[in-house]
């Protein structure tokens, strides 16, 4: 019997489609005209904001199909994390501080973290902390898989209904206003 694993072709599949949707989400703004005022390009683009949800769930499917989860896998997996979003930032803080004498790191280290702080440019790096958080919760998650699947599910279900509800509020306009993000120095 060979040890070889197979690869999941629908899983490549689903992957591929999340990375068409990520393109449709990010080359569409919800509050432009050409947008506002298309229901196929509205459609088009609020279609776009499931590829989150998917990328959410392969990374898991990922992480939750181990034999085991150690804590030494989580934290070399936040560190390497970690290494890029500090990375990115810190490359971006040198050359602002470079051109206009303000080192502005720790600012740009909390705008990765929070979404709507305006002028932040690494916004978009709030998906790396929630698989920070993904990533620490996984022991507790692989070990309710394993011993009480009912368990899991209700946690799944909570978190689920957690994260629809935040999504139709920001649908509906509970939200912070959609902002200009720049990226002069």
């Amino acid at each position: 019997m060979s040890n070889r694993k197979h690869r999941n072709y629908g899983l490549d599949l689903i992957k591929i489609l999340a990375c068409i949707l990520v393109l449709c989400l990010h080359s569409l703004v919800p509050t432009s005209p050409v947008v506002k005022n298309s229901l196929l390009n509205l459609s088009v683009y609020y279609a776009g904001t499931i590829a989150i949800p998917i990328f959410f769930m392969a990374s898991s499917y990922f992480v939750l199909n181990k034999r085991m989860i150690s804590y030494s896998y989580v934290i070399r997996r936040v560190g390497e994390i970690l290494f890029i979003i500090i990375g990115w930032v810190l490359v971006y803080s040198i050359v602002h501080f470079c051109i206009k004498h303000n080192f502005i790191f720790l600012e740009e280290l909390k705008g990765t973290a929070f979404v709507g702080i305006p002028n932040q440019h690494f916004y978009h790096f709030w998906f790396f902390w929630a698989l920070i958080i993904m990533l620490l919760l996984s022991p507790l998650l692989w070990y309710l898989l394993q011993k009480s699947f009912v368990g899991y599910l209700i946690l799944t279900s909570i978190v689920t209904l957690i994260c629809v509800g935040i999504d139709v509020s920001m649908h509906f306009g509970n939200s912070s206003k959609y902002s200009e993000h720049t990226t002069d120095f």
